[in-house]
């Protein structure tokens, strides 16, 4: 179900919102997200502005989105902005034990401030398989991990730290 509706105008204040929500969502591939697939998604969106100065908010909720053997469950994110930049939450588990989460804010021009904070708690290294060639190293165990990113989107600046949990290559 999606429901949209507002007013958009050139050169005055404008208002927008959609809101979209689904039980199933078998295979986004057929939108651009090839092996996607999403259990109960809640989305909403709201801009209000004009086109030179604006701010939205955002709202996705999910019971479950997979692809190809990552499952995360209870996925939350949390999305706020204006013309310079957006700021986050977000947070997601793959079981009781295991969640990660960031927040922070990144701005839209390359050199403006940024600052973000990334935590895992026993996140699997399963997850990083996906992303490796077939027939090379395989990755089990899981990690723990804190990293913060400050400076700017042109030149980072990343601190942290990442622990294995019985972790096997």
């Amino acid at each position: 179900t999606i429901q949209t509706g507002g007013v958009l105008h050139q050169s005055r204040p404008s208002d927008w919102a959609l809101s979209a929500e689904g039980t199933s969502w078998p295979d986004l591939g057929t939108s651009g997200f090839p092996g996607w697939q999403a259990q109960r998604t809640q989305l909403d969106l709201d801009w209000h502005g004009t086109l030179d100065d604006w701010e939205y908010g955002a709202q996705l909720d999910m019971d479950s989105i997979t692809w190809k053997n990552v499952t995360v469950s209870n996925l939350e994110c949390v999305l706020s902005g204006d013309a310079k930049s957006t700021t986050f939450w977000i947070e997601g588990r793959e079981d009781a034990t295991s969640t990660w989460g960031g927040t922070g804010q990144i701005p839209h021009e390359p050199t403006g401030p940024l600052r973000a904070q990334l935590l895992l708690k026993q996140v699997p290294l399963g997850w990083i398989n996906s992303w490796l060639p077939q027939q090379s190293v395989g990755l089990s165990g899981s990690v723990d991990g804190d990293l913060a990113i400050q400076g700017t989107r042109q030149s980072p600046e990343m601190n942290g730290w990442i622990q294995s949990n019985a972790a096997e290559v």
